[in-house]
């Protein structure tokens, strides 16, 4: 096994006034984030991530929208799901961001939730890691190996475990806190000069 690394633009300190404008162009306020970034293939899950956002936020009082950002079909599937679980003032599409607006939607919010079924890697999660953004992942396959104790894992086909887990995260600020220092100490195996050797 062969861990890959991540491009150091995410391990930058956090730029308030690059998220500010960031925020503007993309007119997000002052809105709080639950970050998804990835596509929607099934196998990303991201209808189950949808259904278990729409039930936290019947079941608490979390501010927080959901961002997605990726290349995203637009076969009009993800937009249905969206419409039909009454969300669409509550999520927020950007599509494929460039190399310099990336690393800035991590800074902008306060949790990455990455719920695969199946990944090779997942590249999101050393991205948020390096970011100091803490992780609500899956806890199966290379997602569970990468993310380890550097983020609570959740059952990926279970909508109230996706809930719980994001939940467990929002609601503690010592929790974020928790994570991110172990996320700090686990990223030391995600180099690419560890990759190369």
């Amino acid at each position: 096994v062969t861990y890959l690394g991540v491009n150091e633009v995410f391990h930058a300190p956090r730029d308030p006034a690059l998220v500010r404008r960031f925020r503007e162009k993309f007119r997000l306020g002052d809105d709080r984030f639950i970050l998804y970034v990835g596509t929607d293939r099934a196998h990303k899950n991201l209808t189950r991530l949808l259904e278990a956002y729409a039930r936290l936020r019947q079941e608490a009082a979390f501010p927080h929208k959901l961002l997605l950002v990726g290349a995203l079909s637009g076969d009009g599937t993800l937009r249905q799901a969206i419409t039909h679980l009454g969300l669409d003032r509550e999520v927020r599409r950007l599509g494929y961001l460039s190399d310099e607006e990336l690393p800035l939607a991590y800074q902008a919010s306060d949790v990455l939730a990455f719920c695969s079924l199946s990944e090779g890697f997942g590249m999101p999660l050393v991205e948020a890691m390096a970011s100091s953004l803490p992780l609500v992942a899956s806890n199966v396959g290379a997602v569970a190996e990468i993310a380890g104790d550097s983020a609570v894992l959740v059952d990926p086909c279970s909508v109230p475990s996706i809930a719980e887990g994001l939940h467990r995260v929002l609601a503690s600020e010592s929790l974020r806190a928790e994570l991110v220092v172990r996320a700090r100490e686990r990223m030391r195996g995600f180099t690419w000069e560890a990759a190369a050797r």
